[in-house]
């Protein structure tokens, strides 16, 4: 027999104070990279130990827990369970597919805007230099 406060607890949908939450998080670590920023003075960072990304991670964790503890109540250990596993490898994916993009642009970037090499600049000057202090 399951417990009704936990039942009851999983029984709602989506809670907007979470949301609310990671919204502001998300606020407070865009306001934190921006320099010079006056409004930086009223993040998290200023009166604590931790940072807004602290609390984003926290209240994603917490979010997550509530959502598959849902379906591990509704639907059983093993389909909650392969449905973690499922959402991983999507976010890994996701994470490879951007990270591949990420490296391209940046090799594309450093290519396309590489200094010329002139006859000053070539390794055996630059050693001949060094090596006789010219």
């Amino acid at each position: 027999m399951k417990s009704t406060s936990s039942l009851s607890l999983a029984a709602h949908g989506r809670d907007l104070r979470i949301d609310f939450a990671r919204g502001l998080a998300l606020w407070f670590m865009l306001v934190d990279h921006i320099p010079h920023n006056i409004v930086a003075l009223l993040t998290m960072r200023n009166f604590g130990f931790s940072g807004a990304i602290d609390v984003f991670v926290f209240v994603s964790g917490y979010a997550a827990a509530i959502q598959y503890g849902k379906m591990t109540l509704e639907r059983g250990f093993v389909v909650a369970a392969t449905r973690i596993i499922k959402r991983a490898l999507q976010l890994y994916a996701a994470h490879l597919v951007l990270f591949v993009i990420y490296i391209s642009a940046v090799s594309w970037v450093a290519e396309r805007y590489r200094a010329p090499i002139s006859s000053r600049n070539t390794a055996s000057s630059v050693c001949s230099t060094i090596r006789y202090g010219c």
